[in-house]
């Protein structure tokens, strides 16, 4: 298997829940060195599928943003 092939199938982000002004706020930074962002102020799941979208614009699933976050 070619180093390609491995970054094409394992990903690396970084999920984090701030809590700012009274709101929940759902990050996924991701991509190389973590300066692609997304935000929710909704859910780990928007979130998760906000950064779905984000590398596939083509994405059609969904995703448990529990498990991502690490919840």
């Amino acid at each position: 298997m070619e180093n390609g092939d491995i970054e094409k199938k394992h990903k690396i982000v970084y999920c984090q829940i701030d809590y700012i002004d009274n709101k929940l706020q759902f990050l996924i930074k991701y991509r190389v060195n973590l300066k692609n962002i997304v935000i929710s102020t909704k859910s780990t799941l928007q979130a998760t599928l906000l950064y779905a979208k984000a590398i596939n614009p083509s994405f059609k699933s969904t995703i448990s943003g529990s498990l991502v976050f690490g919840l």
